[in-house]
């Protein structure tokens, strides 16, 4: 489908099409939150034992560090899908300046 050829039809399926997609972003949200701070958690303890550090130092690190993993992976996500929103909403913008 050439940009020139696109219908009101075609405009409200991508932007149905894009719905679902970040109905599914959600739920990878979640996933980079929380695998991260499980394995964080775990990781963590473990070392935290191993070391014998008789406190949550390497559990809180590694927590830290995986708040910041994620939140970067986030933004970039968010970077991602604002960049293909705009490219719709253009789409939609020029298919109704031409009617």
């Amino acid at each position: 489908m050439s940009d020139t050829n696109i219908t009101k039809k075609d405009i409200n399926e991508m932007r149905e099409n894009y719905r679902a997609k970040v109905f599914r972003m959600m739920l990878h949200i979640a996933v980079i939150f929380g695998g991260p701070a499980v394995l964080a958690f775990w990781g963590g303890g473990f070392l935290d034992v191993k070391f014998d550090t008789g406190a949550d130092t390497w559990r809180l690190a590694l927590l830290g560090v995986a708040f910041v993993f994620s939140w970067v992976l986030v933004f970039r996500l968010y970077n991602k899908l604002n960049k293909e929103s705009r490219a719709i909403e253009e789409k939609a913008k020029q298919v109704n300046s031409e009617d």
